[in-house]
């Protein structure tokens, strides 16, 4: 196996498990509904699981876009990472695939800004050395 298709590999079970992570805490919220209406210790437990899982997507996230070339590639693994969300959520409705689409669509406009970033980047600092 190639050393591309370890590293392509190594990232998108990266983007997956932190995939499933989200969609996991945010079933666990669906299910603690009530505490919203009751603050309480065990609704900051879950803030800070919830921040923490959203750290780790990002992360992920951020790691796919950057490093994973071509872009098919990295598209891939997002598409993938959406589906291990809604595996995650254990709730497959309307509202959580148009969640899911909304993550797609930011996820497949980030990457391609970053590569765009990526690419003026590489030739602004050729530019000179022509």
């Amino acid at each position: 196996m190639s050393n591309k298709w370890l590293k392509f590999t190594f990232f998108t079970i990266l983007l997956i498990g932190a995939g499933y992570f989200f969609g996991t805490i945010c079933r666990q919220i669906g299910q603690a509904y009530d505490l919203i209406l009751s603050p309480s210790g065990e609704l900051l437990n879950l803030l800070l699981w919830l921040l923490l899982s959203l750290g780790g997507l990002m992360v992920a996230a951020g790691l796919v876009a950057a490093l994973l070339r071509p872009l098919w590639i990295g598209i891939i693994a997002f598409i993938l990472s959406g589906l291990s969300i809604l595996l995650g959520w254990r709730q497959v409705t309307i509202g959580n695939g148009i969640l899911i689409m909304v993550y797609l669509l930011v996820a497949f406009f980030y990457t391609f800004v970053v590569a765009r970033e990526l690419n003026e980047r590489i030739r602004f600092s050729v530019r000179p050395i022509k």
